[in-house]
């Protein structure tokens, strides 16, 4: 785990311990677990994560990013994973139903636990909202000889909720580690400008031989 990540973690959890009652501490704690276990894939993140984000949820039971965090985390593998996913992003539709990150994913997680009656009205319901002409697209899939499943019109028609939900997470924890280290963007910026310019003299190298 990278060294400032370490620290960003270790901020939070001093803010906890000074403020029991701080629930965006404990999302932004979970939003780093998170991060950090998209590289090093351990399961103990996993559980620290929804530990925090139950125990912020009983604090700010409205707060729609903790409700689907949560549901995410249960989606990666943890026990009882589909289902606890389902009604914690189901509970992240209801409070904000703009977000169509939570919508598509809700309706993923209907069409995965064998509720497809439930996940075609709420397709048909979204489609609209979404730019889809859902008839068109049923019959393109009816051409191409699929099955006209919700899965197969969630794969055709929306975005991909898992890897948007976690492109977003990332991001928002690198916002999260910029406000806890002042200069940490900086120092990324500048880094990342000395990588390219290394692979601009490898390149050259590489003509000149």
């Amino acid at each position: 785990m990278a060294p400032d990540l370490i620290a960003a973690l270790q901020s939070l959890e001093a803010r906890i311990a000074a403020d029991a009652e701080d629930a965006d501490a404990r999302y932004k704690l979970a939003v780093l677990l998170l991060e950090a276990h998209h590289s090093t894939r351990e399961r103990e993140e996993l559980r620290r994560a929804r530990d925090v984000l139950k125990q912020a949820l009983k604090k700010r039971p409205s707060h729609a990013p903790s409700q689907a965090l949560l549901g995410y985390v249960y989606d990666q593998g943890l026990a009882r994973g589909t289902k606890q996913a389902l009604a914690c992003m189901a509970e992240a539709h209801r409070l904000n139903p703009r977000d169509k990150i939570y919508e598509v994913y809700w309706m993923a997680l209907l069409s995965e636990s064998g509720q497809e009656k439930a996940a075609l009205a709420a397709i048909k319901a979204a489609a609209p909202s979404h730019g889809l002409d859902l008839k068109k697209m049923l019959r393109e899939i009816a051409k191409a000889r699929f099955k006209a499943d919700a899965a197969s019109l969630l794969r055709n028609g929306f975005l991909y909720p898992r890897n948007f939900l976690r492109s977003r997470l990332g991001d928002e924890a690198g916002r999260i580690q910029n406000r806890l280290q002042p200069g940490r963007a900086q120092r990324e910026a500048a880094a990342q400008h000395e990588r390219c310019l290394q692979d601009q003299r490898e390149l050259e190298r590489s003509f000149d031989a």
